[in-house]
Protein backbone atom coordinates (compact mmCIF):
# COMPACT_ATOMS: atom_id res chain seq x y z
CA UNK A 1 0.00 0.00 0.00
CA UNK A 2 0.60 3.74 0.43
CA UNK A 3 3.17 3.43 3.38
CA UNK A 4 4.76 1.28 1.40
CA UNK A 5 5.93 4.04 -0.89
CA UNK A 6 6.14 6.63 0.60
CA UNK A 7 8.17 7.81 4.18
CA UNK A 8 5.64 10.53 5.91
CA UNK A 9 7.27 13.71 5.64
CA UNK A 10 10.32 12.72 2.70
CA UNK A 11 8.23 11.66 -0.38
CA UNK A 12 4.86 13.08 0.70
CA UNK A 13 2.73 13.31 3.77
CA UNK A 14 0.64 10.18 5.21
CA UNK A 15 -2.44 11.11 6.73
CA UNK A 16 -5.05 9.51 8.99
CA UNK A 17 -8.03 10.26 6.52
CA UNK A 18 -10.26 11.01 9.36
CA UNK A 19 -9.17 14.41 9.52
CA UNK A 20 -10.41 17.20 7.14
CA UNK A 21 -8.87 20.14 9.11
CA UNK A 22 -5.62 18.28 8.91
CA UNK A 23 -5.00 17.82 5.52
CA UNK A 24 -6.23 20.99 4.72
CA UNK A 25 -3.22 21.75 6.94
CA UNK A 26 -1.15 19.90 5.15
CA UNK A 27 -2.29 20.76 1.69
CA UNK A 28 -1.65 24.59 2.25
CA UNK A 29 1.56 24.01 3.81
CA UNK A 30 2.18 22.54 0.40
CA UNK A 31 0.83 24.90 -1.27
CA UNK A 32 2.82 27.83 0.19
CA UNK A 33 6.65 26.18 0.37
CA UNK A 34 7.45 25.52 -3.61
CA UNK A 35 10.84 24.09 -2.72
CA UNK A 36 9.49 21.48 0.01
CA UNK A 37 7.08 20.45 -2.68
CA UNK A 38 10.00 20.24 -5.07
CA UNK A 39 12.13 18.48 -2.26
CA UNK A 40 9.42 15.74 -1.85
CA UNK A 41 8.88 15.38 -6.07
CA UNK A 42 12.58 14.60 -6.12
CA UNK A 43 12.54 11.80 -2.85
CA UNK A 44 9.67 10.15 -4.66
CA UNK A 45 10.62 9.84 -8.01
CA UNK A 46 14.44 8.70 -6.76
CA UNK A 47 12.22 6.11 -4.54
CA UNK A 48 10.29 4.85 -6.82
CA UNK A 49 13.32 4.44 -9.44
CA UNK A 50 15.26 2.64 -6.46
CA UNK A 51 12.87 0.26 -5.27
CA UNK A 52 9.87 0.10 -8.33
CA UNK A 53 11.97 1.02 -12.12
CA UNK A 54 12.33 -2.44 -14.34
CA UNK A 55 15.92 -2.76 -13.07
CA UNK A 56 15.15 -2.69 -9.26
CA UNK A 57 12.28 -5.58 -10.13
CA UNK A 58 14.90 -7.38 -12.50
CA UNK A 59 17.38 -7.76 -9.62
CA UNK A 60 14.92 -8.67 -7.24
CA UNK A 61 13.85 -11.40 -9.14
CA UNK A 62 17.65 -12.68 -10.39
CA UNK A 63 18.01 -12.37 -6.07
CA UNK A 64 15.16 -14.76 -5.79
CA UNK A 65 15.79 -16.80 -8.74
CA UNK A 66 19.61 -17.16 -7.67
CA UNK A 67 18.83 -18.11 -3.96
CA UNK A 68 15.90 -20.61 -5.19
CA UNK A 69 18.50 -22.24 -7.23
CA UNK A 70 21.81 -22.75 -4.53
CA UNK A 71 18.96 -23.61 -1.99
CA UNK A 72 19.38 -20.70 0.26
CA UNK A 73 15.87 -20.21 0.39
CA UNK A 74 14.00 -20.67 3.42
Amino acid sequence: GIPDVITDGVEGYLLSGRDPCEFADVCLGLFRNASKRAQMGRAARQRVIAAFSDDAMTRRYIQVYRELTSGQAG
